[in-house]
């Protein structure tokens, strides 16, 4: 569309009712009589600066607190570790399925057994490879928990 086909006359054809808000809108505007310098004024906050904490606020929104979180963020954890968790937990995990949705189209290189498309919950919760190794360490784990101190360690 040109702009010369949406004017009349040589000026754009607007009702007389914009014209009006307009200018009652100009008209309210009171100027300071010493030069000042120009500035933008954030609404939401108490002295009209925007911060970053404001802007997380803002887009963040009301989010319910979670209580998993202390458990994934814990000094015990590596953040290595917490990281992985954490992007599994939101599917940020860089499969082949989260590839193809974000446009990257690459050959799948998960060869295990060529049955299943890799995707985080195939990885973690249904490849029976996975469950085999995960049965297996929380197998060591609960024998490891279980073993009775040997006396002569002073317990």
């Amino acid at each position: 569309m040109l702009i010369t086909s949406q004017t009349m006359f040589g000026a754009f054809p607007l009702t007389s009712a914009p014209k009006i808000e307009l200018t009652d809108k100009i008209l309210q505007i009171t100027l300071p009589f010493e030069p000042t310098a120009d500035r933008l004024n954030w609404t939401a906050s108490i002295d009209g600066r925007l911060s970053n904490k404001l802007t997380f606020a803002f887009y963040a929104g009301n989010r319910p607190i979670v209580d998993w979180s202390k458990m994934l963020w814990n000094t015990h954890i590596p953040p290595s570790r917490s990281f992985v968790c954490w992007h599994l937990l939101h599917n940020k995990i860089p499969t082949d399925d989260n590839l193809r949705k974000r446009g990257c189209l690459i050959v799948s290189i998960y060869c295990f057994f060529m049955k299943e498309a890799e995707s985080s919950d195939h990885i973690f919760l249904q490849c029976p490879f996975t469950s085999q190794i995960l049965d297996w360490l929380w197998l060591s784990v609960r024998s490891v928990h279980l073993q009775e101190p040997s006396p002569g360690y002073g317990w």
